[in-house]
C-alpha cells in the first residue's frame, strides 16, 4: 500500500507570526544555559589544572631549594675533600713504610696524610691508627684509650704466621676495624710488588756477557720453610754463590731494601739464575726476594707457598718445589748449554707498594662498621696457612 504522506508526525509551527516569536525565547534560554554549563565544566578543569600545575612547582622548587642549600652541599664536598690522617703508631723505621714515606701525591686520591707516633699525638686527630706487628717483639703498648665513631684501628703486618707466633692474637680480638698485610684477603692489600704489562714488549737474552750461573742472598740461615735444607742439597750438585750471613760473600746493605741497588746490579749483569727462596711457605707471602730480580734480566727460581701463577706470567720464573734438588740442578745446567731457553719476554715489571695509597681510598669511600673478634684464627693457626717443607731425599 502506498505510503500516505498525511500519516507522518510533522513539527507543528504556527503561520502566527507573534507564536512564532513566542517560542523563540525559549529555545535561545535552553542554548544559553547549556553553554553555560559546558563553560562551568571547562573552568572547573581549567582550575584544577591550574591548582595541580601550581602544586608541581612548589614541589620542584622546594626540591630544587634543597639541593642548592648551601649547608648541604658544602658540607657533602667537604667531607668528600677532608684531608684523611693516618698515624703509623710503631716501628715507623720499618722498610715497609719509610718506602712510601707518605707520598700521596701518586695517588688515585691525594688527601690523605702521614705522621709517625710521637709522645704528643692526640689520637683524635686521626682517621686510621696503623699498629706493625713484626717480627720486633714485644709489640709496645698499643692505645687503649676510647676512639670516635669514624676511626679505623689496622692491623698492620708484612710477616708470615711463623714470625708472629710469639703473639698472643686473642688479646686484640674486637680491637682491629681493618687489615693490611700481603694476603689477598686483606682489606687492604700491601704486597711487596705488582706486576703490571710493559707498554712496548721486548725480548731480553738473559746469559748475555754472564760469567756465573746461580746466586742467593739471605740474612737468616735457619727458617721455618727450610728453604736452607734444599740449598744445601742443591749445592751438591751445581755452584751456588751465597751472600750475606749464610755464606762467604758479601755486598753493601741497604738502611731500607735487604740489599742495596748496586747488589741488585752485580747479580743481572753477572749470573743467570737468583734464589728467591722465602723463608716461610704461606698463603698469598711472596717477598721483595722474587719481585726485585723479576724486574731484571736474570730468572728468578721460587721457593714458597704462594701461587706464582696467579701473579707472573709463565715462563718468567722456575718453580724449585716442583723439582727435587737434583732434578732442578740438572733443568738448571740444561738451560744454561742451550742459551737460547733464556730468551724470555719481559713485558711486565714490578710494580711498587701502594698499600697506603689503597687505605687512603678506602678511607674516604668505606664507611662500614666492622671489627675482628677473632684475629688468632687468621694469624696463629700456621699449618693452615702455611705448607710443611719439602721432604727432602
Amino acid at each position: 500500500m502506498p505510503l500516505n504522506t498525511n500519516q507522518l508526525i510533522r513539527p507543528s509551527f504556527s503561520k502566527d507570526k507573534s507564536q512564532n516569536e513566542a517560542v523563540n525565547p525559549m529555545l535561545s534560554t535552553g542554548i544559553v544555559n547549556r553553554l553555560l554549563s559546558l563553560n562551568k565544566r571547562r573552568l572547573r578543569k581549567t582550575i584544577h589544572r591550574a591548582i595541580v600545575l601550581a602544586m608541581s612547582l612548589f614541589v620542584l622548587y622546594q626540591c630544587a631549594n634543597h639541593d642548592l642549600n648551601p649547608k648541604t652541599n658544602v658540607s657533602q664536598v667537604k667531607q668528600k675533600r677532608d684531608v684523611k690522617s693516618i698515624l703509623i703508631w710503631n716501628a715507623p723505621e720499618r722498610a715497609e713504610v719509610v718506602a712510601f714515606a707518605g707520598h700521596f701525591l701518586s695517588c688515585p686520591i691525594k688527601e690523605c696524610r702521614m705522621d709517625l707516633a710521637s709522645g704528643n699525638a692526640s689520637l683524635d686527630d686521626y682517621d686510621a691508627i696503623v699498629i706493625n706487628f713484626n717480627d720486633q717483639y714485644p709489640l709496645p703498648g698499643i692505645p687503649n684509650s676510647r676512639r670516635l665513631p669514624h676511626q679505623r684501628f689496622i692491623f698492620f703486618t708484612q710477616e708470615p704466621p711463623p714470625a708472629l707466633k710469639e703473639y698472643d692474637f686473642h688479646q686484640y680480638d674486637g680491637y682491629f676495624n681493618w687489615t693490611m698485610t700481603y694476603r689477598k684477603d686483606s682489606d687492604i692489600l700491601f704486597s711487596y710488588g705488582r706486576i703490571r704489562k710493559r707498554t712496548t714488549s721486548f725480548v731480553s737474552k738473559t746469559s748475555v756477557n754472564k760469567t756465573k750461573l746461580v746466586a742467593w742472598m739471605a740474612t737468616q740461615c735457619k727458617t721455618d720453610g727450610r728453604r736452607e735444607s734444599y740449598i744445601q742439597q742443591l749445592r751438591n750438585y751445581i755452584d751456588i754463590d751465597v751472600y750475606g750471613l749464610c755464606g762467604r760473600l758479601s755486598c753493601a746493605r741497604h738502611p731500607i731494601d735487604v740489599s742495596h741497588p748496586r747488589c741488585y746490579d752485580m747479580l743481572e749483569s753477572t749470573y743467570k739464575f737468583y734464589l728467591s727462596f722465602e723463608n716461610s711457605i704461606c698463603r698469598d707471602y711472596v717477598t721483595e726476594k722474587f719481585f726485585k730480580i723479576l724486574e731484571r734480566r736474570i730468572v728468578p727460581v721460587v721457593y714458597g707457598g704462594a701461587d706464582y701463577r696467579s701473579i707472573a706470567p709463565a715462563g718468567s720464573y722456575i718453580d724449585a718445589r716442583l723439582y727435587s734438588p737434583a732434578q732442578l740442578a740438572e733443568y738448571l745446567m740444561r738451560i744454561d748449554a742451550n742459551d737460547t731457553l733464556l730468551l724470555r719476554r719481559s713485558w711486565c715489571d714490578g710494580h711498587g707498594r701502594r698499600g697506603f695509597c689503597d687505605l687512603c681510598s678506602r678511607l674516604h669511600l668505606d664507611n662500614t662498621e666492622k671489627s675482628y673478634d677473632d684475629l688468632a684464627s687468621l694469624w696463629q693457626h700456621p699449618g693452615r696457612e702455611c705448607k710443611s717443607p719439602m721432604t727432602l731425599s
